[in-house]
């Protein structure tokens, strides 16, 4: 029963808030995290540093979860703690009935300056969830140390985000991985990499790319072209979106949008 409260509410964020439709990398996103929430223990102690500050503080991520043991950290970037920059996708919730019903809100408010302590004040964590916040800290080796330190031995940090996005929430959007990058990064954090999920296809690049580009003010007629090229991928070649299509041109090549990623911290 639990699970399958589950995968009503991931459907319903889905189609209502991550819109895969328009965004089909947050599937692999709800995909991944469905399989590790499934095979998480009860007694586990675990923490969600997400944006709750966007839906008034309410953590949507939370939803997913039935265990007590969860701490909500509602992460502000350094620009972003100014009211006119908060709840701006707060009306959003309206569509998402089920979600809501479950939604807890965050215990605390942190940033850059104070994530580090308001971790240590907490017992030492099974798993931290860093689900679509990675590019709006402006350091990201910081918070891999950070979060390094508040995991018990074994712990495992989850990572989803995205490789290719417009720039937004300006200026509090700052660094992305490539998959080997992120790989990189946490390995030299002490974390091995247990698990790795990408998009595949070069489609869903093109996909995100004109849903962004038809946002602006361009010459009608290209923007009447351009929405139709965005129109003919998602009703014609939706089911290319989840093909791995391979370079005819050059070798090593690959055009993921979007990597999830569970690592576990590791003893030097």
């Amino acid at each position: 029963m639990v699970e399958n409260n589950r995968k009503k509410i991931i459907q319903e964020l889905t189609k209502n808030l991550f819109d895969i439709k328009r965004w089909p990398h947050y599937q692999l996103m709800f995909d991944h995290l469905d399989s590790i929430i499934e095979k998480i223990q009860d007694d586990g102690k675990f923490a969600i540093l997400e944006r709750c500050y966007i839906y008034g503080g309410l953590s949507i991520f939370s939803s997913l979860f039935d265990t007590k043991n969860l701490d909500i950290f509602d992460f502000v970037p350094p620009k972003s703690l100014e009211e006119n920059r908060k709840n701006y996708q707060k009306n959003k919730l309206d569509l998402l009935p089920l979600s809501k019903a479950k939604m807890r809100e965050a215990e605390k408010v942190v940033t850059t300056n104070n994530l580090m302590d308001s971790l240590k004040q907490k017992e030492l964590y099974d798993y931290i969830f860093v689900p679509n916040v990675l590019h709006h800290y402006p350091n990201p080796y910081d918070l891999f140390k950070i979060c390094n330190r508040a995991l018990k031995e074994k712990g495992c940090l989850y990572i989803f985000d995205a490789t290719l996005r417009e720039n937004h929430q300006k200026p509090d959007d700052f660094l992305r991985f490539t998959p080997d990058g992120i790989t990189y990064g946490l390995e030299s954090n002490r974390f091995k990499i247990k698990e790795i999920f990408t998009s595949n296809s070069p489609l869903e690049a093109l996909l995100y790319t004109t849903d962004q580009v038809i946002q602006y003010d361009l010459p009608s007629e290209l923007l009447t072209e351009i929405k139709k090229m965005n129109n003919l991928i998602k009703e014609k070649y939706s089911s290319e979106l989840k093909i791995n299509f391979k370079n005819k041109v050059r070798n090593n090549t690959s055009f993921p949008i979007a990597y999830s990623v569970l690592a576990e911290k590791i003893r030097i």
